[in-house]
């Protein structure tokens, strides 16, 4: 079987942007759907720390998701930008 580590992130990252878009377009859900979120964006960014080739096609979307979650609650947006942060700099110091 082949593995294709950069079709997987999109997939990852996708996921996440999607559920951000409903959220900011419906409004909050609840705890278990931003878990469910924020476990994805994790299992994205230990693909990118695999593979970090692909992070800077990634780059600006993850800013975007960034910018996009900033008024969600239940504590998203700051998981959101920990793990962003915590991505770009083992990315930066690797």
């Amino acid at each position: 079987m082949k593995d294709y580590p950069g079709q997987i992130a999109d997939l990852q990252l996708y996921y996440v942007e999607t559920g951000t878009d409903i959220t900011n377009e419906y409004g909050d859900i609840d705890e278990r759907f931003y878990n469910s979120m924020e476990s994805m964006l994790g299992s994205f960014c230990k693909q990118i720390q695999k593979h970090p080739v692909y992070y800077i096609k990634f780059r600006d979307r993850l800013i975007n998701l960034e910018a996009a979650c900033e008024n969600i609650g239940w504590g998203y947006h700051d998981s959101v930008s920990d793990m962003i942060y915590e991505l770009v700099e083992s990315i930066d110091t690797g």
